[in-house]
């Protein structure tokens, strides 16, 4: 965010014409309230509770990553297979990148307070093929489908995330996707029911 609020100062210190001075100050100023937003988004973390969300949610990404690597290995004939128990955070190679995060954090404050001004904003991922634009929505996902039974109970159980995709040969690939997060989601409800913690359900995570 320091890095970005400098990169706002220094776009608004380049000279334009008249004539393009009101086009500059209106994207300026939708810089700096996006600049805003991801810093309100980032404050929440220090709610230990939200905090619990947004790592179990990490952890979640993670591990669908993991085994997502292992898919586009596949297909593999029966038995072939490796299923030897996988250490997850041992996978050092899977990182977020700067805007998977800060749209995270963009969209956070609205989606915790249903009174929040941005609330009816639609944010829009633009980046270019295999940038990780899934990634990142899956991750806001994955916390809302938590947060929904953390906060909620048997209440957040029912329908949280509605996907629809615009292009018929996309469906199967996000499909598959977002399925992984969901059985990601599940290893982890299962994970906490072992442990006996109930915070985020005793029902499976369904798609």
């Amino acid at each position: 965010t320091n890095f970005y609020e400098n990169w706002i100062r220094h776009q608004n210190d380049i000279p334009v014409d008249n004539f393009y001075k009101d086009a500059k100050n209106r994207i300026i100023s939708k810089c700096t309230q996006s600049k805003n937003r991801i810093l309100e988004g980032i404050y929440l973390l220090n709610d230990d509770k939200i905090f619990d969300l947004f790592k179990l949610a990490n952890k979640a990404m993670l591990i669908s990553m993991v085994h997502s690597k292992k898919i586009n290995n596949g297909p593999f004939e029966l038995g072939a297979s490796n299923t030897d128990k996988i250490d997850y955070l041992d996978a050092k190679e899977f990182f977020w990148r700067p805007f998977q995060l800060t749209f995270f954090f963009q969209v956070l404050p609205s989606l915790m307070n249903e009174e929040h001004v941005d609330r009816e904003t639609v944010d829009l991922i633009w980046f270019s093929t295999g940038g990780g634009k899934t990634e990142a929505y899956l991750f806001l996902a994955a916390f809302e489908l938590l947060r929904r039974r953390s906060f909620f109970g048997e209440r957040g159980e029912g329908v949280a995330i509605i996907n629809r995709y615009t292009f018929q040969f996309l469906s199967m690939d996000q499909f598959q996707r977002t399925s992984v997060m969901i059985c990601a989601l599940e290893i982890l409800r299962k994970e906490e029911l072992q442990n006996g913690n109930k915070w985020i359900g005793i029902n499976r995570f369904s798609i």
